[in-house]
C-alpha cells in the first residue's frame, strides 16, 4: 500500500453498507411473497440468490479478538531481530497499533484488509510512533508496507531526530 502523506484515500464506490444489505433484502423478499403464489419454485430460487447475494456481500471478520486475548508485547517482539529493528520501534509501534485498534496485533496482519485501517489511519499512527521513537519525518514519503512487519521496519529505516 502506497501513501504520499497528506493525500486522502480513495472512496471505495462499491462498498457495500447496511443500507444496500436491507434494501436487496426487501427487494428479494417482496419478489419472492409475489412470486410465491404463483411459482413456488422460481421463488424460491429468488430466495436463494437472494441469500447468496447477502453472504457475499456482507463483511468477513478477518481476525477473531477473543483468540487475542492473551497476546502481549513480549511474544509480539520475539518476532523480530532485535539486532536489525531497534526494540523502542517494535514497541511503540505495538503500542500504538493496540492502543488505536483495542486488541492486539500480530507482525502478519495486513494493514488494510485485515486491521481496515485507511490511509489517514496508518499515516496517524506513523507520526504518533515517529514522535515516541524520536525518529524524523522527511518532507515528502511514502508509506510502502503492507503488513505491521512492513510497517516497523519502515519506521526503523528512518533517521533518527537530530538533536
Amino acid at each position: 500500500m502506497k501513501v504520499l502523506m497528506g493525500c486522502m484515500p480513495k472512496h471505495d464506490v462499491w462498498a457495500a453498507g447496511l443500507w444496500l444489505k436491507v434494501f436487496l433484502l426487501i427487494v428479494v423478499l417482496g419478489a419472492g411473497a409475489l412470486l410465491y403464489e404463483q411459482h413456488g419454485a422460481f421463488a424460491i430460487g429468488v430466495l436463494l440468490v437472494g441469500g447468496v447475494l447477502w453472504v457475499a456481500l456482507s463483511p468477513k471478520a478477518a481476525i477473531d479478538v477473543h483468540a487475542r486475548r492473551n497476546d502481549n508485547l513480549i511474544d509480539f517482539a520475539r518476532q523480530f531481530d532485535v539486532r536489525v529493528v531497534n526494540a523502542w520501534v517494535v514497541r511503540s509501534t505495538y503500542e500504538q497499533l493496540e492502543l488505536w485498534l483495542g486488541f492486539p496485533v500480530h507482525p502478519s496482519d495486513r494493514l488494510r484488509s485485515d486491521l481496515k485501517l485507511s490511509a489517514a489511519d496508518v499515516g496517524e499512527i506513523v507520526l504518533q510512533v515517529l514522535f515516541r521513537v524520536e525518529r524524523f519525518r522527511p518532507e515528502s514519503w511514502l508509506i510502502e508496507a503492507k503488513t505491521v512487519r512492513e510497517l516497523i521496519v519502515f519506521i526503523n529505516t528512518l533517521p533518527k531526530r537530530k538533536p
